[in-house]
């Protein structure tokens, strides 16, 4: 972004905070009770998940006849300085708000203030995350198709410098 006069600042909206660690440490001393990669289809996999995550992986393996055992073992949660950090914001500036996931969004949403989130281009990286903020009453200015710096790029690029 610096190559192109793109000021950025990072604000961490959440933190992850480790749970059940004892469920997983007694899980992983006994790895013979779980398949890996290529091994016998007949042992769950073993898959650490958090408390936010969707259930697409478990069940695609499901409907291979793949067990698996995914203990939570991580929490999301709002970043303890979401809220200080946003007041760091300035309304007069032309920002471009970036969210990279449902989670971020949730907790962002409510704590930026309503002249920061209209005078603020509003960016999701990617189609759930876009349908999240959408579903929080935000109108997006677009959603970056890749998960990638380029393609961030590619779609700040025009409302930064005007279309080139």
């Amino acid at each position: 972004m610096q190559s192109v006069n793109i000021l950025c600042q990072i604000i961490p909206v959440i933190e992850f905070k480790f749970c059940n660690l004892d469920v997983l440490k007694d899980k992983l001393v006994s790895p013979e009770r779980y398949s890996g990669l290529g091994a016998q289809k007949d042992l769950p996999l073993l898959m650490p998940t958090s408390n936010l995550a969707l259930d697409n992986i478990g069940s695609a393996l499901s409907r291979e006849n793949i067990a698996v055992d995914a203990p939570t073992v991580y929490e999301t949660v709002t970043s303890p300085c979401l809220q200080d950090n946003t007041r760091s914001l300035d309304s007069t500036l032309n920002n471009i708000l970036v969210f990279f996931s449902p989670s971020g969004a949730k907790s962002a949403i409510p704590l930026l203030e309503k002249n920061i989130l209209d005078s603020s281009k509003i960016i999701a990286i990617g189609t759930t995350t876009g349908d999240a903020l959408t579903s929080l009453g935000v109108t997006l200015s677009g959603v970056c198709p890749q998960p990638t710096p380029e393609s961030l790029l590619d779609l700040i690029k025009p409302m930064t410098h005007g279309s080139s």
